[in-house]
């Protein structure tokens, strides 16, 4: 992967032969680095004082952060997601290995959440309407975090970290 800059532009250009570049403006650094730095503060936070063990915390306001990043910001504040759950379970004291496919699933949430949300004819982001509200609530709420959940608890249960008899209990913790 390199970078090329065009005209106030830089690019993120992929070495396999298919659509995976993204155009960023210059000016959409700062808030792609904001959104990084915020999600690994606290998912830090989560894990240092709402988690049992540093594993699991049922309490995660870096989703709230990425789905608001994804929803509002579109999809290019993905890799600012993906970078900010990496730092932030490295933070946290997570293997590197662990880190990278629980922080894929942690992009996965709120990706998937904004991809529902977006399927919807009229969704305001704003949530003027309590119907947009509700829809945010079932979509991001119930819908998408169960595929977090399975990719993290199972991630944990490969590498070791817990038992195979708590899988169902971390599971619903989690999500």
């Amino acid at each position: 992967i390199y970078i090329k800059m065009n005209r106030g532009h830089f690019r993120m250009i992929s070495i396999w032969p298919s659509k995976l570049g993204w155009s960023y403006r210059l000016a959409a650094l700062p808030w792609l680095a904001g959104t990084a730095i915020a999600y690994a503060l606290l998912a830090k936070l989560a894990l240092a004082f709402f988690s049992a063990y540093g594993l699991v915390s049922a309490f995660w306001p870096s989703a709230g952060i990425a789905l608001a990043a994804i929803v509002l910001g579109g999809q290019k504040y993905a890799v600012a997601v993906y970078i900010g759950a990496l730092a932030g379970l490295l933070w946290g004291g997570k293997s590197p290995e662990t880190s990278a496919i629980i922080a894929f699933g942690d992009l996965l949430n709120p990706m998937l959440a904004g991809w529902l949300l977006s399927r919807i004819d009229g969704f305001d982001p704003s949530l003027r309407s309590s119907r947009d509200f509700f829809r945010l609530c079932f979509l991001a709420g119930l819908a998408s975090p169960p595929v977090n959940a399975l990719i993290g608890v199972f991630t944990l249960l490969f590498y070791g970290h817990i038992a195979a008899n708590v899988f169902w209990y971390e599971f619903a913790h989690w999500w």
